[in-house]
């Protein structure tokens, strides 16, 4: 396949013969395309499908360390905001205390 400009002297019929070489070409270009781009997308899913099953069975590394830190940054949270309620309810208890004893 030639891709030289067409010369005066070309005819019609090397014309057609070049453009259909060309159109054929062409297309079997784009059917590749179009074949290494499915094959890809198949891949890619293929590796998301892996890494889902890795984080749904706790296998999956880079999330299991952020999740702890997470949970236990929680439970402290969580373990604050009880001994802070509690430490209130029992000065309001003194406070109310100490309000009814003096007076």
């Amino acid at each position: 396949l030639s891709l030289s400009p067409p010369s005066p002297q070309m005819d019609d019929e090397d014309c057609e013969r070049r453009r259909g070489e060309c159109l054929d070409e062409m297309s079997d270009l784009e059917k590749q395309f179009l074949e290494l781009k499915d094959k890809l997308f198949r891949e890619r899913l293929n590796q998301v499908k892996v890494k889902l099953d890795e984080v749904l069975t706790g296998k999956a590394g880079e999330y299991r360390e952020p999740l702890a830190t997470l949970q236990h940054n929680m439970t402290t949270t969580t373990t604050t905001t009880t001994l802070l309620q509690q430490h209130n309810m029992m000065l309001q208890t003194q406070v109310a205390g100490n309000y009814y004893y003096c007076y």
